[in-house]
């Protein structure tokens, strides 16, 4: 989605919305992290009980889909701290740093897509389901779902 390294010009990043991981993407992803776990040796969860100090110890048993479908819930949800977190950080930079870096570009960008991906998981009254994961397209960022539709314009990388 974003990328510090090509752009020489002001403000030192590009994004592209779209190229957020599609349900595929993420699925295989996490499904590496899963299977690892299937085919470890230690199929055993170790635990020391804290009133009597007894070890306990209880089989891992789980549905490799499921799993698969509550990491990738999760993995979208926490991904709003993430750019609530970035958008933050360039607002600290922008003031407290003698870096040519589009800072406060960054910052609303990050703010971009915290909206839109929140509004994704969370929007219920379109008789829509909630995607997971979210998928951010042209119409959608040209929409009055972004709060900054406005002014959005499509830079190419």
């Amino acid at each position: 989605m974003f990328d510090y390294k090509s752009a020489k010009e002001w403000p030192f990043f590009k994004v592209d919305f779209t190229y957020y991981p599609n349900e595929n993407q993420q699925m295989n992803f996490l499904a590496s992290y899963i299977d690892a776990l299937i085919s470890s040796n230690d199929k055993y969860i170790y635990s020391i009980h804290e009133m009597t100090n007894d070890l306990h110890c209880n089989e891992i048993n789980f549905d490799r889909n499921e799993l698969i479908r509550k990491i990738m819930k999760e993995a979208n949800y926490f991904a709003l701290a993430a750019h609530f977190f970035w958008t933050l950080w360039s607002i600290h930079m922008a003031v407290s740093t003698t870096i040519k870096f589009g800072y406060l570009e960054y910052a609303r960008t990050r703010l971009t897509a915290y909206y839109l991906q929140r509004n994704m998981l969370t929007d219920v009254n379109d008789n829509e389901l909630t995607q997971i994961p979210p998928q951010f397209t042209e119409d959608l960022l040209r929409s009055p779902k972004n709060p900054f539709y406005k002014s959005y314009i499509k830079k190419t990388c």
